[in-house]
């Protein structure tokens, strides 16, 4: 392809791009996922009770970031500018993301409460979005810009909201002798989420933006059978 790459039709360069990425993120992540466990080899629990982190923080990681890049590009197209769009999504869902870890702290005592509470809630949205978000992105498009920017925060915010729990409380269970586990499992979140990004935009080429919900809405129930116990 690369010696013959002046052939390749501009719109086609996009996909070629996502599929080199993509190729490149999975070996570089499964290359981050396994250094960290020869590293500390001696200290591991059994083989079998790392699937269930893997799951959880390699499922966070590919479910957020599906939903964002979903967000950003129902935002970019009813802002008509796709840096507005980012700009405007990103915020939000950092924003209140950090608002959801924080509320999530009353529920270490019972994590699987919050759990459920987060599931619920996403749930709840994907239905909400699927049924009414592209009619009301149809019949504000003429609104003023702040008023749009407005909209789209509170379309983004419960979402965010919840999507906030499920990382502080998996990464609550690292602790004591599991501490050392604790950067890998932020290497296992990191790794998914740049999985996440050309994965996504392949998906959206070929299947559109709806099947990205339900990938999301998936992802986010194996997460929660995923949780794993403070014992394990």
């Amino acid at each position: 392809i690369l010696k013959n790459i002046a052939l390749v039709p501009f719109g086609e360069m996009g996909t070629l791009v996502n599929i080199a990425i993509l190729l490149q993120a999975i070996l570089l992540s499964i290359i981050i996922l396994f250094l960290p466990l020869i590293r500390w080899r001696k200290y591991l629990p059994k083989t079998r009770d790392l699937v269930k982190p893997i799951l959880y923080f390699g499922g966070l990681g590919l479910g957020f970031l599906f939903f964002e890049i979903y967000l950003i590009g129902k935002a970019s197209f009813f802002l008509n500018d796709s840096m507005y769009g980012f700009s405007i999504i990103l915020s939000c869902m950092l924003v209140f993301c950090g608002l959801g870890s924080w509320l999530a702290e009353k529920y270490l005592a019972r994590p699987r409460l919050g759990l459920k509470w987060a599931f619920i809630i996403v749930l709840a949205w994907v239905a909400a979005v699927w049924l009414f978000l592209d009619p009301l992105l149809l019949a504000f498009v003429a609104l003023p810009l702040l008023i749009k920017c407005l909209f789209l925060v509170a379309v983004c915010a419960p979402l965010s909201l919840a999507l906030g729990f499920p990382f502080s409380l998996g990464l609550s269970l690292f602790r004591g002798e599991r501490s050392r586990l604790l950067p890998w499992a932020w290497s296992v979140n990191g790794s998914f989420s740049v999985i996440a990004t050309p994965l996504a935009n392949i998906t959206i080429l070929f299947l559109g933006y709806k099947i990205i919900l339900v990938f999301s809405l998936l992802l986010y129930i194996i997460v929660l059978l995923a949780y794993p116990s403070s014992k394990e």
